[in-house]
């Protein structure tokens, strides 16, 4: 999410985006940011979110809520192509 609040995750993915085009690795790097999302925007569809307290997360519950379907689609994907 690009709201991350444990730590900055869009700016070290960018990070890592621009060095696998370095190395010739572009074309496998897929950088997916979710406006108003936290840290726990992937949590699983179905499972309760990380409610804010002990931990900062980020993002509003209802940006978290949107990103979960298409971040998990995402993530089984790429567990899939990687077998």
């Amino acid at each position: 999410g690009e709201d991350d609040a444990m730590w900055p995750s869009t700016r070290l993915t960018r990070i890592a985006e621009a060095r696998a085009d370095r190395e010739g690795a572009g074309d496998r790097v897929t950088h997916v940011a979710y406006p108003g999302a936290g840290h726990f925007c992937t949590t699983p569809p179905g499972y309760p979110l990380v409610a804010e307290g002990a931990i900062r997360s980020g993002g509003s519950r209802s940006r978290n809520q949107a990103a979960r379907p298409d971040a998990w689609r995402r993530i089984l994907d790429f567990v899939g192509a990687a077998r």
